[in-house]
């Protein structure tokens, strides 16, 4: 944990008079290492109490925040809040993990937020953190989540495990300091997260995800394993869909996950377009081929308390219509 704390604190850069205000759990790791961040740096934690309501971007303004550590969902919130109130903020930097901020949603966030940096960073539980991104390094190399951490290896390896040049897409695997020794009294999950690492020097964790590396070392995320998917003979990924959706006028948040038992492959929207009028965009964007077979349009998408799409939820459909 300290290393971690280390290798982040001096990607990101916190200043002693920085205000981070946290509305990420402590439950969470991402909100969790924010008070490491700040104890490192000197600067001030605020863990606003309450629910966020439409008067956030006020206290947030009041409470002089500089930082704003971000999930996609918080991002598109603040936005949306931002468009009735759209006086400035001290907000210098926002960061995101947790699930990819990218596009229209991308866009809107760096709106509402006039003269900050986002920093993309990719990670998991693990081992923390990962890579993290130069600030707005995404403009210039879209889908970047970054660089390895200080003291982090990076490896993409195939399905044998052999390390793969830059540019080829294979499973991602990161080695170092910060690699946790397993799971507890789980020796199989342990045995199938973990193993040596590629290079032969010491464990490594094998994140199950998808991604390339650049010839400079940036990571690009392509999918988590289970969001890779076919579909009428084509390789395809949730986040593939997600970013076609997101470019679509009209829709505010988006879903998709792979096609179901019967082959059927669903999206979901937060619009006020119709289904069909949502369905006819995608095919405009990705060819009738590629586009998915059925849209559902939503009031609003389920989050986990983690503030991610709770893709079970959208499953089981026992969710507000």
């Amino acid at each position: 944990m300290v290393f971690a704390a280390r290798a982040i604190a001096e990607r990101l850069g916190y200043q002693p008079q920085d205000i981070v205000w946290n509305r990420l759990p402590l439950s969470f790791d991402y909100g969790l290492y924010q008070l490491f961040l700040c104890a490192l740096a000197g600067a001030e934690l605020v863990l606003p109490p309450g629910e966020m309501s439409a008067g956030e971007l006020a206290r947030l303004r009041e409470g002089g925040a500089t930082v704003l550590p971000l999930v996609p969902a918080l991002g598109v919130t603040l936005a949306r809040l931002a468009r009735r109130d759209p006086r400035p903020t001290r907000v210098r930097l926002l960061t995101n993990t947790g699930a990819a901020l990218v596009g229209a949603d991308a866009a809107r966030v760096r709106a509402a937020f006039p003269g900050s940096s986002l920093v993309c960073m990719y990670g998991m539980t693990e081992c923390k953190r990962i890579t993290i991104a130069d600030p707005d390094d995404d403009l210039t190399h879209p889908g970047t989540v970054g660089r390895a951490l200080p003291g982090t290896r990076l490896f993409i390896v195939n399905e044998h495990g052999r390390p793969q040049p830059p540019g080829t897409a294979g499973q991602i695997v990161s080695a170092g300091p910060h690699v946790m020794a397993g799971y507890r009294n789980a020796p199989e999950e342990t045995a199938h997260r973990f193993g040596p690492a590629p290079d032969g020097d010491g464990t490594a964790v094998y994140t199950g995800d998808t991604g390339r590396i650049d010839p400079d070392g940036r990571l690009y995320f392509l999918g988590r394993s289970d969001d890779i998917f076919k579909h009428r003979g084509w390789r395809m990924s949730t986040l593939e869909l997600e970013t076609a959706l997101l470019d679509v006028p009209g829709v505010r948040a988006a879903a998709t996950a792979p096609p179901d038992a019967a082959g059927v492959l669903t999206v979901w929207a937060v619009t006020d377009l119709a289904a069909h009028e949502v369905l006819r965009a995608l095919v405009e964007r990705l060819g009738a081929a590629r586009a998915p077979d059925r849209c559902v349009v939503l009031a609003e998408l389920p989050r986990t308390a983690h503030g991610k799409v709770d893709r079970v939820a959208l499953r089981t459909g026992g969710w507000q219509r």
